[in-house]
Formats: structure tokens, C-alpha cells, sequence
């Protein structure tokens, strides 16, 4: 049985020195290879600090899937989204209304759809 929220392996300096030199990731695998949870886990580290309330690297993040429903249903409330990856102290709050999760650190992340591109126009993001 695996942890629920799982250690992290990479040390500080060696997380920070490999997203810099990686700009674009991408991940291939097959149904159950741990895609969506390697997305969620990585969102939680770019927008959560040390403490639940410090702040992160990033504090605007846009998370982008082919519909819209597909990033609420599965990147966001998915066995392996956001929320179920996030400790209780950390955890999120979903405003429907404004397509965000908002962490308790004031950090956000905005839902997209690829099949309305025009959305992304105008908000500035650190990470995607």
C-alpha cells in the first residue's frame, strides 16, 4: 500500500536545479501509469510552500486538458487530482464559478479547455 501523500525523493536544490532545466515534461504511459498523479503531485509542489500557508514558486497556474470536464473530473476530483493528493492542512478550495482551486497560501490554479483556447488569452500564468 502506498502513502497517501508521499515523501518527496529529490532534495530542495536538486528539485529547483531539474525544473529549470526541464521548460517542457512530457509523460507517456498507459491507463494506471501514474500520469494524472505525477500531474497533481507537481502542481502541489510549484504552489505549496514549506508550511501549508508559506508560499511557493509559482501562485498562478493554468491547468489545461482537452475539455474542460476532463480537467475537473479527473485532474482536479479524480482518484489521483489535486484534491485527493493534497493533505487536509493543504488542501485546495474548488470555486465552480471561477473554474480555480484556491490554496490556503492564496495560490491558484485556473481550469482550461484546449477546445476554447481563446480563455487562455489575457491571464498571466508562472507555470502550466
Amino acid at each position: 500500500m502506498r502513502p497517501p501523500f508521499p515523501v518527496r525523493v529529490l532534495g530542495a536544490a536538486a528539485s529547483v536545479a531539474v525544473r529549470r532545466l526541464l521548460a517542457v515534461l512530457g509523460i507517456m504511459g498507459g491507463r494506471g501509469a501514474g500520469k494524472t498523479r505525477a500531474g497533481a503531485e507537481w502542481v502541489r509542489q510549484v504552489v505549496e510552500g514549506s508550511l501549508p500557508l508559506d508560499r511557493g514558486e509559482a501562485r498562478r497556474v493554468a491547468l489545461v486538458g482537452e475539455t474542460f470536464d476532463q480537467v475537473r473530473d479527473v485532474m482536479i476530483f479524480g482518484d489521483s487530482g489535486i484534491l485527493q493528493c493534497s493533505p487536509p492542512d493543504r488542501r485546495p478550495v474548488w470555486k465552480a464559478s471561477e473554474r480555480k482551486l484556491i490554496w490556503p497560501n492564496g495560490a491558484e490554479v485556473q481550469a482550461f479547455s484546449a477546445h476554447d483556447p481563446e480563455r487562455l488569452r489575457g491571464p498571466q500564468f508562472d507555470a502550466a
